[in-house]
């Protein structure tokens, strides 16, 4: 009997050593086979084994990338550990003057709560709750009140960009469909008719400037640009569509989130029937305002689950004032936050010389990451009961939905791997976890970080090794 169960464990361990060279030498395959540098290439992976991590594999894992919105999971993750997952932010509706009747002799306020999930549908309730008060005529201003964040619509620590894209909208603290807005275009009902342009919400925030015309056939080849006027912001639309072609959408940010969301909300009182005599300033509530509406956020699990999901930029940077406002700073600061994170990571372990942080979301190319350092966090985050749930459930899952939703989709590891993306110009990264066919589990890190004209490849690889873990029987 002693005889037996030393042979099995014999057997078992030499069975590991064995077939651990199969799939280390499947990966370095993989490798070879992309034909990408090693040099530019960072990977870690481990397997989990009964709250252990065994090494797998690893490739320049203490070296510094640009992990671009890997970046997003390192914030995720402090933001949970600081803040209670049923955490929600208010955005509210204040009066200040008198009331006779339906008359309001004088402002209304909206004081934001920095609410990153704040969408047309939000400011409708809000107009909706406004409007049961039985105020029907406003005879002062809009005044809305963003002071729980500081000044900096652009966070110092993005790469510099010259760009209307949705991506690099400001951040203010009363944010309205992420500061950004869709511009749709249809073609008219002939050729040689001009197109037909809607924004989404429909707002007189801006003014549109349409030389697009409708053409014959199914294409297109229109460009939407948004500049900032004296007041306004003006978008320009220029270019044909097929009279049969779909309609054309692109989103553009704003440029003065004040008056973006001031606008709106004035058009949503119209609709209900709400006149507003006055204008839409910027400006702090007042202790002698009355409160009269508000709605709450999405919990932060949603939130966060959006922020990994698709990968949005203004709900990181958000999120991360959010973490000042936790520490009692007022207004909110960009700094504050990242020193909040920065805690975070020395707290588990984290060592200042495997990173650097200077945008919370990824924006910015002087965010270094060992992988490392990432694996670290992957481990930290499986140790966490309270927490790991959510932040799994929130990360895109290949094949299936968020930023991996294009990849992997006819891969047997499809639904198997959930990892958070990173994306710039020559940079790749890919970090999570991945349950085999045979319910073992690995946690991973990769990065790429070189020529642009290697970016497809890198992904490829990424994905491949993905493959090759979720078919894995032993290692």
């Amino acid at each position: 009997m002693m005889f037996s169960r030393l042979f099995i464990v014999i057997f078992i361990f030499y069975s590991r050593v064995v077939l651990a060279g199969p799939l280390e030498s499947q990966i370095n395959q993989l490798i070879n086979q992309s034909n990408l540098p090693t040099d530019n290439l960072g990977l870690i992976i481990s397997k989990v084994s009964d709250g252990n991590f065994e090494p797998v594999f690893s490739l320049n894992s203490n070296q510094l990338f640009i992990p671009a919105s890997v970046t997003k999971l390192v914030t995720a993750t402090a933001v949970l550990d600081n803040m209670d997952l049923t955490t929600r932010f208010n955005t509210q509706l204040f009066i200040n003057g008198s009331v006779e009747g339906d008359l309001l002799h004088g402002d209304v306020i909206l004081k934001g709560g920095g609410d990153p999930s704040f969408i047309s549908e939000s400011l409708w309730n809000l107009t909706n709750n406004f409007y049961r008060s039985g105020i029907r005529e406003i005879n002062g201003n809009i005044i809305v009140d963003e002071s729980v964040f500081d000044d900096e619509y652009i966070d110092s620590g993005r790469e510099p960009a010259n760009t209307d894209a949705a991506y690099a909208a400001p951040l203010n603290g009363a944010m309205l469909n992420w500061n950004s807005s869709g511009i749709f275009v249809r073609p008219g009902a002939h050729p040689d008719q001009p197109t037909l342009v809607y924004t989404d919400p429909d707002s007189e925030y801006f003014e549109i400037d349409n030389q697009s015309t409708t053409v014959r056939g199914d294409r297109s080849n229109i460009s939407v640009r948004r500049t900032s006027g004296d007041f306004f912001d003006k978008v320009v639309i220029r270019g044909t569509i097929g009279v049969d072609a779909s309609e054309v959408v692109r989103y553009r940010s704003i440029t003065k989130p004040y008056l973006w969301i001031g606008t709106q909300l004035k058009t949503f009182l119209s609709r209900r029937g709400i006149r507003v005599n006055g204008e839409v300033i910027k400006g702090i509530n007042p202790e002698s305002s009355l409160s009269i509406a508000q709605v709450s956020s999405a919990s932060l699990f949603e939130i966060v689950k959006d922020l990994l999901k698709f990968s949005n930029n203004l709900i990181a940077e958000a999120l991360t004032k959010q973490l000042a406002v936790f520490s009692g700073e007022s207004p909110a600061t960009m700094q504050t936050g990242l020193d909040v994170i920065r805690d975070f990571l020395f707290e588990i372990g984290v060592s200042d010389a495997d990173y650097s942080i200077s945008n919370s979301a990824g924006l910015s190319r002087r965010n270094r990451f060992t992988p490392d350092s990432i694996h670290f966090l992957l481990k930290h985050i499986k140790s966490r009961s309270d927490i790991s749930p959510e932040i799994i459930a929130a990360l895109p899952i290949a094949g299936v939905n968020g930023t991996l939703k294009k990849r992997m989709q006819d891969s047997p590891a499809r639904g198997y791997v959930r990892a958070k993306t990173g994306t710039l110009t020559g940079v790749v990264g890919l970090a999570g976890f991945v349950k085999t066919a045979h319910q073992d589990e690995f946690i991973f890190c990769y990065f790429f970080n070189g020529n642009t004209r290697y970016r497809a490849r890198a992904t490829h690889l990424f994905d491949d090794i993905g493959e090759a873990l979720y078919l894995s029987e032993h290692y």
